[in-house]
């Protein structure tokens, strides 16, 4: 049976670390929670989460990209695997092409 990958989200604040090979995320009321990596698309991180660099280190070999936003919901940024930043360079070159109109009619 395929498991599909999907995304999770942290309204809570707490502590995101590395637990053996899973993350654990650990409330401030002190509830433990396991994250399923090998079902994990995305971390979408709402509250005021405190995260390790075990953990991060985790998440980039598992290709989990975390995007962090503000209490009231805006953007901050995003933690994002090395193979994400690959896409910079497809970017670029396709700058470059639309740049060329010889090349962006050929396209």
């Amino acid at each position: 049976m395929d498991t599909a990958k999907r995304s999770f989200y942290l309204f809570s604040s707490g502590r995101l670390s590395r637990k053996d090979n899973s993350l654990a995320f650990i409330s401030e009321d002190g509830q433990l929670r396991y994250i399923p990596v090998e079902i994990t698309d995305a971390l979408y991180v709402y509250g005021q989460v405190d995260v390790n660099s075990a953990a991060l280190d985790f998440l980039g070999s598992a290709h989990i990209p975390v995007h962090f936003f503000s209490y009231y919901g805006y953007y901050r940024g995003s933690f994002y695997p090395t193979e994400y930043l690959l896409a910079g360079e497809v970017l670029i070159a396709q700058v470059k092409h639309y740049l060329d109109l010889q090349q962006r009619l050929y396209i």
